[in-house]
């Protein structure tokens, strides 16, 4: 079998599982303790049993294979870059608001979705996104939820 083929049909049926979601997990507030923030404490609305992992200067949460987000402080300039970064490659804008970008982009014929949510705690600014660091492929309903969970972030 020709590589691309496979290479095709392999992400095609990871594209698959990872896009049947389960009904959405209940939210709660999670703690969320940065370091190296000036920001010394944040609340973030996560699934039950959502765990916190920072890595660098950028913070992940992550609720099963469905929900992952990063948090990154962020410059409004920064920002705007990596929206516009992010619409290549084929990428179909859903939402394009001040504070949400949604798209999605074909994957082999399944499609593919992500967002970034600015989020504003006093004078800093944050970018949230879904984090595909584990190389997931996510429904336009995990992204909702996970949408909802960036817009939920606030200093405690």
């Amino acid at each position: 079998m020709n590589i691309r083929r496979h290479l095709a049909l392999a992400l095609a049926f990871c594209a698959g599982a990872a896009a049947i979601s389960e009904a959405a997990p209940k939210a709660a507030p999670l703690s969320i303790k940065p370091t190296g923030w000036p920001i010394k404490e944040l609340l973030v609305d996560a699934p039950d049993g959502a765990k916190v992992e920072q890595k660098a200067t950028s913070i992940f949460v992550s609720a099963g294979a469905h929900f992952s987000i990063g948090l990154a402080r962020s410059t409004p300039r920064d920002i705007e870059g990596e929206r516009k970064a992010s619409l290549t490659n084929g990428a179909v804008v859903d939402t394009n608001s001040p504070d949400v970008l949604l798209w999605h982009q074909d994957l082999a014929g399944m499609l593919m979705y992500n967002f970034i949510v600015t989020a504003h705690i006093g004078k800093d600014s944050l970018i949230c996104t879904g984090s595909t660091l584990d190389n997931q492929i996510y429904s336009k309903a995990d992204c909702d939820q996970m949408i909802a969970a960036c817009k939920s972030v606030r200093k405690k």
